[in-house]
């Protein structure tokens, strides 16, 4: 679930980047930035939680799956 909501969450990032009259490869870069964030505050606050876990691995299918809804937001609409 975690692949189509972070692909999801990067498309929608970079979406609203690509809306701006910024440098190309700027637009991409903050794009990403934000997406691996968010993944990556996500886990930290369900490592908190007393019902959920933190795990590295969900960083990084959070941060994969983002890179790709930033990557396939530039290719469909570029």
């Amino acid at each position: 679930i975690h692949f189509f909501e972070y692909a999801l969450l990067g498309f929608l990032f970079a979406d609203a980047c690509f809306s701006t009259f910024v440098e190309e490869k700027k637009k991409i870069l903050f794009a990403l930035l934000i997406s691996i964030s968010a993944g990556i505050v996500d886990e930290l606050l369900q490592g908190i939680l007393p019902t959920r876990y933190f795990d590295w691995r969900d960083i990084l299918f959070n941060a994969v799956a983002g890179t790709g809804g930033v990557f396939i937001r530039k290719w469909i609409f570029a």
